[in-house]
């Protein structure tokens, strides 16, 4: 198994990667990336489901059946990126621990790879990562930006993954472990200069025994990291760790109309939502296509984190005016039988 600092020593030596079980949760995009960056990818899994079986088919990866395929081949490359999906003392990773041949979790192969020298936007929490991650790429680019990305999702007319051009690259952050011999919160691996945390509670019950060993797995990311937090500080979690590091600079922003940082909402129908957000102590209205608190909340995130990097407010507001979803978040599908069938990913 190899850390990050190995794998950036040794990455003349990898030319073909194989990504196992490649449909797991990032794993597709970040082969897509890794293929984008000049590498020799392929991948397999045991089942290929839609949406994800259709993104990794657009891509033109290769991808090979793991039910049939002669795992032998597997020595032929030089790295294997293992999906976390493969579970300790498996008989797929007492194969891959006995092929001879370098492996690694996907965080750790991007992190070295992709991006340890470039501008790394974080988008971590509990929920709303995925929908706040594009916001923040479609704001970005109508600010005249060509970011990079990574989100956890499949966009409509665009790929999950892309390596971009301009100064950030923006990337879903997730707070699961990276792979059963990696027992570390996936953004640990990312090299994230600045962080938007969009909640912080209680989840992933089957990894973690409390909020407390959640915190644990962001104190490490905050103690090397050396930008600032856009936070929800609606969530007592978010606080505390707030409290612990203070010498961070961190911009709150929340729901709760007692607080300076909370969104007011003025109006709101089927064809979008005005609101009003208190910035740099001065209280400014914006209008976007969006409806419902939260997908407000995750927005005014993105706005804070514009106008902390210098975009301008009028620029800010264009940039919000047409913003689309990541499929399967409340995605109607039509009717049936006189009822509206909306596909949503919860």
């Amino acid at each position: 198994m190899l850390d990050i600092k190995t794998i950036k020593e040794k990455s003349d030596t990898f030319k073909k990667i194989f990504f196992f079980r490649v449909c797991g949760t990032g794993m597709g995009a970040a082969a897509c990336l890794l293929r984008e960056k000049g590498f020799e990818v392929e991948g397999g899994d045991y089942n290929f489901y839609p949406p994800m079986s259709d993104y990794l088919k657009e891509t033109q990866i290769p991808l090979s059946d793991l039910n049939s395929f002669d795992k032998s081949k597997l020595k032929d490359f030089d790295l294997i990126v293992v999906g976390n999906v493969v579970p300790k003392n498996s008989e797929d990773a007492k194969l891959i621990e006995s092929l001879g041949v370098p492996y690694c979790s996907f965080p750790a192969a991007l992190g070295a790879l992709v991006l340890s020298d470039i501008n790394v936007v974080g988008i971590a929490g509990t929920h709303g990562k995925t929908t706040t991650t594009y916001y923040l790429i479609q704001m970005l680019e109508n600010l005249g930006e060509e970011p990079g990305y990574l989100v956890g999702g499949v966009i409509e007319g665009r790929p999950s993954a892309l390596l971009g051009k301009g100064k950030y690259f923006v990337i879903e952050s997730d707070e699961y472990d990276s792979a059963y011999f990696e027992k570390i919160s996936k953004f640990r691996s990312y090299s994230i200069n600045d962080l938007i945390l969009t909640s912080l509670e209680y989840d992933h019950a089957d990894i973690f025994d409390s909020v407390e060993d959640i915190k644990d797995e962001f104190r490490c990311l905050l103690k090397v990291m050396p930008g600032e937090v856009i936070f929800n500080n609606d969530y007592q979690a978010a606080r505390e760790l707030q409290s612990e590091f203070s010498e961070i600079e961190w911009t709150p922003y929340s729901e709760d109309v007692e607080k300076p940082s909370a969104i007011n909402i003025v109006k709101a129908n089927e064809k979008g939502t005005t609101f009003k957000l208190v910035v740099n102590n001065e209280e400014l209205t914006f209008d976007t296509n969006l409806i419902g608190t939260h997908n407000i909340l995750n927005l005014s995130s993105c706005i804070f984190f514009c106008q902390r990097k210098g975009f301008t407010i009028s620029d800010i507001k264009k940039s919000i005016l047409e913003l689309n979803q990541v499929k399967r978040r409340q995605e109607i599908r039509g009717k049936y039988k006189g009822a509206v069938v909306i596909d949503d990913f919860a």
